[in-house]
């Protein structure tokens, strides 16, 4: 049986927000400088089943891909635009891919993000469609695809940042149970050290909506 750790990486709760575009940086991004590059401000979950009431879909899944997302500013070259990364999911219970929306800092491009991501990892998601686009002053959506109200079609936030956790290996042959945005050791029910991922569903197991079910 494989040894598992869990290990959870807090990072500041701010705002959801990729980082400024100050200069391009050199070196290479790795997985704990991308996650440590922004945070979110939210309202904790209690517990497993808390969180899952306030999810549309919780699901078990495999990152299959990371690409490009949408992008909101003046123009799609807007050095101050907000930025997004798509994490592309995979699931036996959905059908179609799961595209998560995450921050992508400006000092990175997607590639970088990609070959940071342990590609073809198991994860637990806790998720809520994305929000309808709000249009400011001077502002606009670029490289988005509206879902018109088909889950099928649509992207996905995290319903706080304890519904995103991913199973890493390491070079040491240790595969960890990481939650890398915030949270996820605040739940009161949280799986003890060497659990496996799947313990990480909620009590009642997935929550899948019929109309993206397989």
């Amino acid at each position: 049986m494989r040894r598992v750790m869990v290990v959870l990486i807090a990072t500041t709760s701010v705002v959801l927000a990729g980082c400024g575009r100050d200069e391009k940086e050199s070196a290479s991004l790795s997985f704990d400088q991308y996650f440590a590059s922004f945070g979110f401000d939210f309202v904790p979950a209690k517990d497993r089943s808390d969180l899952a009431a306030r999810s549309t879909l919780v699901v078990e899944a495999i990152l299959v891909d990371v690409v490009d997302g949408p992008i909101f500013g003046e123009t799609a070259e807007d050095p101050y635009a907000s930025r997004f990364a798509l994490f592309v999911f995979e699931s036996d219970l959905v059908s179609g891919p799961i595209s998560v929306r995450l921050p992508r800092p400006d000092t990175s491009d997607i590639a970088e993000i990609r070959a940071a991501m342990p590609l073809g990892a198991r994860a637990v998601l806790y998720l809520v469609p994305t929000p309808d686009p709000v249009l400011e002053e001077q502002k606009l959506w670029f490289n988005l695809e509206l879902s018109n109200g088909d889950l099928s079609k649509t992207l996905w936030d995290v319903t706080t940042p304890q519904g995103f956790l991913l199973e890493v290996p390491f070079e040491t042959g240790l595969v960890a149970v990481v939650g890398p945005i915030h949270g996820a050791a605040d739940l009161a029910d949280a799986p003890a050290e060497g659990s496996d991922l799947s313990s990480w569903l909620p009590p009642g197991g997935p929550v899948v909506p019929r109309e993206i079910a397989k």
